[in-house]
């Protein structure tokens, strides 16, 4: 989710347009029973990892009256990014950039949140490369390009792999001296 082929922004103050066309008031949609759930777990985890205020706040009030979908997505992926789950938190402020495509409080973090995602599969990828496996670090820098496409590093260390790969091993060479190794 790139940007490219996201509907133009519409007036400022007024809702962005809905995948069907019509127009809404900035986070009318009201949010669906999963949502109640989903606070839940995220609130479960927090307390788990310690986090105590932000769960107590998050499983006293799980859903208050005001709250629209968007405001619970944003809160959601907040407390996941919180946690280190930055796939999860892409994937919730994907949704919400999706029903307000022009908002760039939900598109900064959605941005953010894209960038900690290909990080974290790019160190997966940089531990799996210096433990010599790399067709799993390969997989796991692909999956950094797909978190995050603008992810330099990612394409580097395929390119790493890639003349890894093509080097012939000499006999008796060292991991470091193949390039195996960081």
């Amino acid at each position: 989710r790139s940007g490219a082929g996201l509907a133009p922004c519409g007036l400022a103050g007024g809702g962005g347009p809905r995948r069907d066309g019509t127009r809404h008031a900035r986070g009318a949609a009201r949010h669906p029973p999963e949502y109640a759930l989903l606070m839940r777990d995220v609130g479960t985890a927090l307390l788990q990892a310690g986090e105590v205020v932000a769960a107590r706040t998050l499983l006293e009030h799980p859903l208050l009256a005001n709250t629209t979908a968007i405001e619970v997505l944003l809160r959601l992926a907040s407390f996941r990014s919180r946690l280190g789950e930055h796939a999860a938190a892409l994937a919730l402020y994907e949704r919400a950039v999706d029903t307000e495509p022009c908002d760039i409080g939900y598109l900064v973090p959605m941005r953010k949140a894209r960038f900690e995602a290909g990080q974290g599969h790019v160190k997966a990828g940089q531990k799996l490369r210096a433990d010599g496996k790399l067709e799993e670090a390969v997989q796991e820098f692909q999956k950094a390009l797909i978190a995050d496409p603008s992810s330099g590093i990612a394409l580097q260390e395929i390119k790493r792999i890639q003349d890894m790969l093509r080097a012939p091993a000499r006999t008796g060479a060292r991991a470091e001296d193949r390039g195996l190794a960081p």
